[in-house]
């Protein structure tokens, strides 16, 4: 699969997750924009946005039940990710507080990383980025490979929220 191909599988992918969630709304998709030099109404209006001085492939805006906006962060790779994939998304998701923050590659994860993830000591503090929110890995293809999500404590989560996607 090219570049280009699973850019638009991600997209379709990341518009389904957010459609098929009753408390969201999608505002708008920034593909690989640095969202601390754009000016838009939304974002001039949260304050993280100014911090996130850093490319995502996708960046989506996202409209909560609550009233509130939110941003979700997504990496895509057609190469398996590794450690420095996941530390790069966890550093850009101390800073942004992401509601949701995805790594998504046609492969999963590498063979290097095995171990790590196997030890929750290790694991947590590489995906945790807040108190209860964490970076999510996954492999894609025609749908969310389901034993390729990562890390293994928030499956049941994922599971759930994916059902419909």
């Amino acid at each position: 699969m090219t570049k280009t191909e699973f850019e638009k599988l991600v997209e379709k992918w990341v518009t389904e997750f957010v459609n098929n969630d009753d408390e969201l709304t999608l505002v708008k998709i920034f593909k690989n924009k640095n969202i601390s030099r754009l000016s838009h109404p939304i974002l001039d209006q949260m304050p993280q946005s100014k911090l996130c001085d850093f490319n995502c492939d996708f960046v989506v805006l996202v409209k909560h039940v609550n009233d509130d906006y939110q941003l979700m962060l997504i990496n895509r790779f057609t190469k398996s990710i590794g450690i420095k994939d996941i530390g790069e998304m966890l550093v850009y998701s101390k800073i942004a507080n992401p509601l949701y923050a995805f790594l998504i590659s046609v492969n999963g994860h590498s063979t290097e990383i095995n171990n790590i993830l196997v030890n929750e000591e290790i694991s947590l503090p590489l995906f945790k980025y807040q108190h209860n929110k964490s970076i999510i890995l996954f492999a894609l293809r025609n749908e969310v490979k389901k034993e390729s999500v990562l890390p293994v404590y928030v499956r049941h989560f994922f599971y759930e929220k994916i059902e419909n996607t």
